[in-house]
């Protein structure tokens, strides 16, 4: 066991300093799907498949490959809500969940300068309390993924959501990234706080997933050397 977890770090170190020297030493290379500037990784997706964000069984996002074909973006999103959503799909392996109320219909997809607007029918309301944020951030993550989409609007029976469903946590009208994935607030104060996104490595059922973890932080480094130190560390 101390074994595996000791390599399992080597090779998460090695990762993260092989892609940094890669963009450092070659300035020219297109990192569009490499590295962005908050530290998220993104994967060049295979034909017909697209990355999507379901729970795992510590209620956390992972990031889950799924073949979907549709050439129009609409039915495209179409096709991702129904992963999302409980028992529209009946594809996926054991210990990986949906986030989505079942039943949950999506009544109307709209999109105007890269932004989407999707409205839900009202079982939308239905997500646990504990499981409201996640349930919004797998949609926006698994439809930001798919396509040249900037951000979504999301609304239930032509209403916009303004907060979490079941909380008091407002939420912006344009939904983007910039709301976080996987939360872990670890700062004592307002000063210097920094936006980091870490992926660990899950395996489940023999498979490894990345989970993503937004990490806010009290610590004005370059993110780089945060991401490391995370990744050390875990």
């Amino acid at each position: 066991m101390l074994r595996r977890k000791a390599l399992r770090k080597i090779f998460i170190t090695s990762l993260t300093l092989f892609i940094i020297l890669t963009i450092y030493l070659i300035p020219n290379i297109n990192t569009g799907n490499v590295l962005k500037t908050n530290m998220e990784v993104e994967y060049v997706n295979g034909l017909g498949t697209n990355y999507i964000y379901l729970l795992d069984n510590n209620r956390l996002l992972i990031k889950y490959k799924v073949l979907i074909t549709d050439d129009n973006i609409k039915d495209k999103i179409k096709s991702i809500i129904d992963y999302l959503t409980i028992d529209s799909n009946k594809s996926l392996p054991d210990n990986v969940y949906q986030t989505i109320p079942k039943n949950t219909k999506l009544l109307d997809i709209s999109i105007n300068n890269k932004i989407v607007e999707l409205n839900f029918s009202n079982e939308l309301l239905k997500v646990e309390k504990e499981l409201s944020e996640r349930m919004i951030e797998s949609i926006v993550f698994s439809i930001i993924d798919s396509d040249d989409i900037d951000g979504i609007i999301i609304k239930v029976d032509n209403n916009i959501l303004n907060s979490y469903p079941n909380t008091d946590i407002k939420i912006p009208n344009i939904l983007t990234k910039e709301i976080g994935i996987n939360k872990r607030y670890n700062f004592v104060s307002r000063n210097d706080i920094n936006k980091v996104v870490v992926y660990y490595l899950e395996d489940i059922n023999d498979t490894n997933y990345y989970v993503p973890v937004t990490k806010y932080v009290n610590d004005d480094r370059d993110k780089i050397k945060i991401v490391i130190d995370y990744q050390i560390k875990s």
